[in-house]
């Protein structure tokens, strides 16, 4: 039983001492506490000690202990550097280092208000001894204002850690929804393109060999029906799979977004100016897949919400990264919108693209939509 007492007191004086540190050493922090705690005390003694004479104000006393309370704040700090510049050089030894700066500390103070009291004539009692609690208050202060700070400080780190990684995983949960969604696209596109194709191609084959009896009148009808259900397959369909996913390894991103224009012309105009280097062949296809989707989001959010009549897009090379610009004269914007909630579609492909952007009211009554993207500047000839 006694052994496992001993064991028991061991530990928590381990516990104790892990607690205590080594931290990062708070110089700055308390070389100030220090000197604060000079200048007022000393202030004190000066206001209350003496006769009535020989007292001082409160201005006088301040006056009388500012220069002590500087030189205090100077070897304090200078001695905490020290064992700072210590600890980061020898990390083997950094406990008996920690604690020995703690030591020298206190050593420090004991002898230095001596000779402020010599110097300064400060009115307190000038024996080293008299000064000797002065030891074991600047060692205990720098020791609870590190391991407070400390441990403040190590929580707040492991905070920030784990928002970022819950903001990662968050990142990375949108960019599955992004992909998921571009999939559901591509093969609903793709049954578009080939299933419902192939079947609209049959059924019209299958109609026409029906009506071959037919008067001639009824023919005619008949005919009109096959024709419009072979447009509906030669463009309607089309249309619809090219705009769920466009192809752009067939064409270029200025095409794909001529494409995007149409789809509310002559409701709503759209004027396109993109740069060469943006229709370059080398182009990534996901990259130019970014590209498209910023623009569909941002066109139909200025058609749909905005009720916009024009829009202006620009795509220009500006050194290492491009300049994405969407103006429109919509209906003003309540407030300036920043990335994140229902524009989750746009700042998905923008972080993809790694780049920022902003959505604000222009002097000139356009909203603005502008976005800078990390693009590499291609040879437009590829």
């Amino acid at each position: 039983m006694r052994a496992e007492a001993l064991n028991s007191m061991s530990s928590r004086v381990q516990a104790l001492f892990r607690a205590l540190g080594p931290w990062p050493i708070r110089d700055k922090e308390i070389a100030f506490i220090l000197s604060l705690f000079v200048l007022l005390s000393g202030s004190v003694v000066e206001m209350n000690v003496g006769d009535e004479a020989t007292r001082l104000t409160a201005f006088q006393a301040l006056q009388k202990m500012a220069l002590p309370s500087v030189i205090t704040a100077v070897v304090v700090f200078l001695t905490l550097r020290l064992g700072r510049t210590l600890l980061a050089r020898f990390t083997g030894y950094q406990r008996l280092i920690y604690f020995s700066t703690a030591v020298l500390l206190g050593s420090l103070i004991v002898p230095m208000r001596w000779l402020l009291i010599d110097i300064f004539d400060v009115r307190l009692n000038s024996g080293l001894a008299d000064g000797f609690p002065l030891f074991w208050v600047s060692g205990l202060m720098y020791l609870a204002i590190n391991a407070s700070m400390g441990r403040s400080t190590a929580k707040l780190a492991a905070e920030v850690e784990r928002t970022q990684t819950l903001l990662h995983e968050l990142e990375g949960q949108r960019t599955k929804i992004v992909d998921a969604q571009e999939q559901v696209r591509k093969e609903i596109a793709t049954y578009l393109h080939d299933g419902l194709q192939s079947q609209l191609v049959v059924l019209g084959l299958q109609m026409r060999n029906s009506i071959k009896n037919l008067p001639a009148d009824q023919a005619a009808i008949a005919n009109s029906f096959i024709e419009e259900i072979e447009h509906i397959r030669r463009v309607d369909v089309r249309k619809a799979s090219q705009q769920l996913s466009p192809d752009l390894q067939q064409i270029s991103v200025a095409t794909a977004i001529r494409d995007i224009a149409d789809r509310y012309s002559p409701e709503v105009k759209v004027a396109i100016g993109i740069d060469s280097a943006v229709q370059s062949p080398a182009l990534p296809e996901r990259t130019k897949l970014a590209l498209y989707r910023i623009a569909e989001q941002v066109i139909l959010n200025a058609a749909a919400h905005g009720q916009a009549r024009n829009v202006w897009l620009s795509i220009a090379s500006q050194g290492d990264c491009f300049d994405f610009q969407i103006a429109n004269d919509g209906h003003p914007l309540i407030h300036p919108q920043q990335p994140g909630g229902g524009a989750a579609i746009i700042s998905s492909w923008v972080d993809y693209l790694d780049g920022s952007w902003s959505l604000t009211q222009e002097a000139g009554q356009h909203v603005l939509f502008k976005a800078t993207l990390n693009l590499p500047v291609l040879d437009s000839r590829g």
